[in-house]
């Protein structure tokens, strides 16, 4: 009789750890939910492009530059006008001659937030696309991290300093990580 009380116990025990385990699964999942939930695809204080008056913004907040303000405002106002969203643009140039000026300004002229992230200080390809949500310890990357602190998918991220990106002599995942990121279609490829 003993031994079934103390068995019958150890039961009790072993359920109550379980569903304890089980709410807590369920609290770090709908963690997780609510942080995918509080972001939206759309940004309502997105501004429509027209060359004209985004080709003058532009010039109203950067001197020179005039050739890639052109190209920037023709290719933004043609995309616009074409229905396009979620497009990469590069901006290549010697350090300091206004590449991220130039993204900031655009974002704001165009009504959306800006985040800047700094590739050079990255180290592993984690850091921008975050842990599997598989794992209990899991942690958002830089971008969704981005759009979490803006409230929104439709901003503008700013990758800085991709030419200082780290190297391993292995190659560097970084790399693969930037692609899978920039273009989903060429994931197969990979």
């Amino acid at each position: 009789r003993d031994f079934c009380l103390s068995r019958g116990l150890g039961d009790v025990y072993k359920r109550q750890r379980l569903f304890s385990e089980l709410n807590n699964h369920k609290s770090h999942a709908r963690e997780k939910l609510d942080y995918i939930l509080n972001i939206s695809e759309e940004n309502p204080d997105r501004i429509p492009i027209e060359f004209k008056k985004f080709r003058a913004a532009l010039d109203e907040d950067l001197y020179g530059m005039d050739s890639e303000k052109d190209l920037l405002a023709t290719f933004m106002a043609s995309n616009e006008h074409a229905g396009k969203r979620g497009y990469n643009i590069l901006l290549w140039g010697s350090p300091g001659v206004g590449k991220t000026s130039l993204a900031e300004c655009a974002a704001r002229h165009c009504g959306l937030p800006s985040e800047v992230v700094y590739l050079n200080a990255i180290q592993n390809p984690l850091e921008l696309e975050g842990l599997d949500s598989s794992y209990d310890s899991a942690t958002a990357g830089a971008f969704s991290n981005a759009f979490k602190m803006n409230g929104t998918s439709e901003m503008v991220i700013i990758l800085d300093e991709i030419g200082r990106v780290h190297s391993s002599k292995d190659g560097n995942p970084l790399d693969l990580s930037l692609i899978h990121i920039s273009e989903p279609t060429r994931q197969a490829e990979i």
